[in-house]
């Protein structure tokens, strides 16, 4: 990611918000097709609260990465999620390729009390996977085209 910031060219990504649950994804990959065309530096894929869309965030984002040649960036909800929940999430997207993971705290889910992760240093102490994940800061600056 550090690569991205370092150039001296603007950089063009996208964000895709994947269906909750198990709907068809024919049309986010529609979607992803045409933004293809537009050779973008990266496309993320978001992660609803909870883990809501988990599996899609996965296979699109793993799609993106090894399909499209694109490098994908997967968000990865931390709140209402257990080390049990996400070293399996973190397993497949280093199995498939995609190297840039965004950690998030996130939302909390509705009837949710308590986090079980809530943000990066909980996740890099609790994961398993401590190899495929690594924290790096950036400061966020936001240009209206």
């Amino acid at each position: 990611m550090r690569d991205y910031f370092a150039q001296i060219r603007p950089t063009m990504t996208f964000e895709i918000f994947p269906p909750k649950g198990s709907g068809d994804l024919a049309s986010i990959f529609a979607t992803v097709d045409a933004l293809a065309s537009l050779a973008p530096d990266l496309i993320s894929v978001t992660y609803g609260a909870g883990g809501t869309s988990r599996e899609n965030t996965v296979e699109i984002a793993s799609q993106i990465q090894n399909s499209y040649a694109i490098p994908a960036l997967a968000h990865l909800t931390c709140a209402g999620n257990s080390k049990e929940e996400l070293d399996p999430v973190l397993r497949t997207l280093s199995e498939n390729g995609v190297k840039n993971i965004l950690a998030l705290r996130g939302d909390i889910a509705e009837g949710e009390r308590n986090l079980k992760i809530s943000g990066m240093p909980q996740i890099l102490s609790a994961t398993s996977n401590q190899d495929m994940i690594s924290g790096y800061l950036l400061p966020v600056i936001r240009k209206n085209i």
